[in-house]
């Protein structure tokens, strides 16, 4: 794997000193324009840019060579597949949880509509009863009168 770089001599900075229109001079640092040999093959860019082993990298001139990139983006390709064994496995763990959690919800919603469907049939039992004492009332006030009506006669 091959990649255009910057050469190295972009990054280089030395201090020189600069004349200003009162003939003074002040010291700035400039980037360096002087070629240095190059140690790594290089090879030309289709943008005409140089091509190399190395790769700079910020503008401290550090260079990190094609072998440590590759060993970079190897370890960062295990971290990903480690990441997505843990998470598989949480997953999984999960599903499992859920598949134990079902059933022991349905017993219990079972449960509540047998306990439901019992309270129902008191309930409308104590309906019927009701209904039926009240009946009874009606027709006690009913023999009452005539008792009554009858016991003037």
């Amino acid at each position: 794997m091959l990649a255009c770089v910057y050469p190295r001599e972009n990054f280089e900075v030395k201090t020189v000193a600069v004349k200003l229109h009162h003939g003074k001079s002040k010291r700035k640092s400039k980037s360096v324009k002087e070629k240095l040999p190059s140690v790594t093959t290089e090879a030309e860019c289709s943008n005409g840019e140089r091509v190399g082993h190395e790769l700079a990298v910020g503008g401290g001139g550090a260079v990190l060579v094609l072998s440590e990139l590759e060993s970079m983006a190897a370890r960062q390709q295990r971290e990903i597949a480690q990441q997505r064994r843990l998470l598989e496995q949480k997953e999984a763990r999960l599903a499992v949880l859920r598949g134990a959690q079902e059933p022991a919800q349905q017993d219990r919603l079972a449960r509540l509509r047998h306990k439901l469907d019992q309270q129902q049939s008191k309930l409308n039992r104590l309906r019927l009863l009701r209904s039926q004492t009240d009946q009874s009332r009606v027709n006690n006030a009913t023999l009452s009168k005539f008792i009554i009506h009858f016991s003037c006669i």
